[in-house]
């Protein structure tokens, strides 16, 4: 004997309280005209209550404990089967929206484990998660609490699914149960498809591109099922655009940085799609350190290789002493070098990019500059006089000349924006936006950041759910001649609705 749902047994404690008072309850006041008679009176009274039962009263109280034990859902399985049973749970970015408190393969299992077990009897099962394929035995009784322990993914789990199913289907005695809104292409008479009844609210970034030059965009694709929604979508910084339909939507950036996230608020059920990432991956240079070069530059050159990794195709940058080079580097002024006291003469910048971002009064005031200048063919972009601080040139390749060393302006932000901006000139690669789907190429099954490699979710498949009577589906495979649970409910409650008819004769 076991219930379905035994918390509605609680409902016997304040029945069993109710009965307690009504069927004793305080006892008749007497009023006696002498002292005397009061113990005769007591021991009458008490004698006329144990012989006069209400019988009308005992009827609806039956009845009411009969409804509660109804509610209960009493069964009396009958002998589990002994054929294999594969459970196969799709925890894909389709299944894993928010359902409550909990994600929607959660909840199908949950409000199908009362019928599988009705059906099949308690007894081991083997559950197959997907997309990690991970493989488990189980008791088909405590099949919940398995699943609660399950983490959702944002990956796409349709190919996946039909591998597991056939794979457990080569098993010609298996029932394989599959819980999932998706429909595979798999036809087996025992293959019973257990699906949710709606689909979740979806509103999702389905697609984020972005592009740095000629200037910076970001292209958010916005996927959904609804017929009408209304979100905010913020990329990177800039201003917030509203969203009514599903399509593509074109941002203007205020900048490139290296990381451009795009969030809509509010989201929908499924919260895996509610933000993207893209990571700027351009093939950042391979920079070479020769030479005499300043310490603090040197740590520099770590940091930038470390942050900006190079590929195997990486152009390489030298970073060298001033001086002739035919190759594509960077010369700068280290301590060795000869030099003159800072300049008099007022700071010039040209137009250029590089030229800009640095208060180059207060980086100068106390350098040390080149006596040598440099070669024929460099374009100044600062200077004094006839004194040249930075130089580059196009050609024949891309070199830069930077002729002071300063003690107080490797200190600052932004000696550090300079030369950053100088190595990724040097490196002539333009920047490009990658990033990556969840659960591809062995990557985490959740979106976010990831050693600077970006990570989304998949592109939601919606489709119309095809539901099968499967209930009835799983009682003809688990014994042909009907269900392996009897169920105590519907009798019971005939039961009660007796009791109430004899409880209304009595009155």
């Amino acid at each position: 004997m076991q219930f379905a749902s035994p918390y509605w047994l609680i409902g016997l404690i304040p029945w069993a309280a109710a009965a307690i008072y009504l069927l004793t309850g305080r006892q008749r006041r007497v009023i006696v005209p002498f002292i005397d008679l009061w113990p005769k009176t007591i021991e009458q009274t008490s004698r006329r209550w144990r012989l006069h039962l209400p019988l009308a009263l005992a009827a609806m109280l039956a009845a009411m404990a009969l409804a509660i034990l109804a509610a209960a859902g009493p069964q009396v399985l009958r002998a589990a089967i002994d054929r294999p049973v594969v459970f196969i749970v799709d925890r894909g970015i389709g299944m894993s929206g928010r359902s409550g408190a909990e994600r929607q393969f959660q909840t199908l299992v949950r409000s199908a484990a009362n019928t599988i077990l009705k059906n099949l009897g308690p007894g081991p099962a083997t559950l197959i998660s997907v997309p990690t394929g991970a493989v488990q035995t189980v008791d088909r009784a405590e099949l919940t609490s398995q699943i609660t322990a399950l983490q959702p993914t944002a990956a796409d789990t349709r190919a996946e699914l039909t591998s597991a199913a056939r794979a457990a289907l080569q098993d010609d005695r298996a029932i394989v149960i599959l819980f999932s809104n998706q429909s595979i292409d798999v036809e087996n008479s025992r293959l019973v498809r257990i699906a949710p009844d709606a689909l979740p609210a979806y509103v999702g970034i389905e697609r984020l591109s972005v592009r740095a030059e000629p200037t910076p965009q970001a292209m958010v694709r916005i996927g959904s099922h609804l017929q009408s929604f209304s979100t905010s979508l913020t990329v990177a910084g800039a201003v917030p655009v509203a969203v009514t339909k599903p399509g593509d939507y074109f941002v203007d950036l205020p900048s490139a940085p290296d990381v451009v996230q795009a969030t809509i608020e509010p989201g929908g059920d499924i919260d895996a799609a509610d933000s993207a990432w893209a990571v700027r991956t351009s093939d950042w240079p391979r920079l070479e350190p020769r030479g005499d070069l300043p310490l603090e530059l040197r740590r520099l050159v770590e940091v930038y290789s470390k942050n900006r990794p190079p590929q195997a195709d990486s152009p390489a940058v030298a970073i060298v002493p001033l001086g002739e080079s035919n190759e594509r580097c960077a010369m700068t002024m280290t301590e060795s070098m000869p030099g003159v006291s800072s300049p008099v003469a007022k700071i010039e910048t040209a137009a250029e990019a590089l030229a800009q971002g640095v208060d180059w009064q207060s980086a100068i005031h106390d350098a040390q500059i080149a006596i040598v200048q440099p070669p024929v063919g460099f374009t100044r972009l600062i200077w004094s006089g006839n004194q040249t601080l930075v130089a580059v040139r196009d050609g024949p390749v891309r070199q830069a000349w930077v002729g002071f060393r300063s003690t107080s302006w490797p200190a600052t932000p932004e000696f550090v924006v300079f030369w950053t901006r100088l190595f990724d000139w040097l490196g002539a690669s333009a920047p490009n936006y990658a990033s990556s789907i969840a659960g591809e190429h062995g990557l985490p099954l959740w979106p976010g950041l990831y050693d600077h490699v970006a990570v989304n979710a998949a592109p939601v498949r919606w489709e119309e759910i095809v539901r099968e009577d499967w209930p009835n589906h799983l009682a003809a495979l688990a014994n042909a001649r009907g269900n392996a649970a009897f169920d105590f409910d519907s009798w019971l409650l005939v039961a009660a609705a007796g009791c109430l008819l004899a409880a209304a004769l009595l009155r």
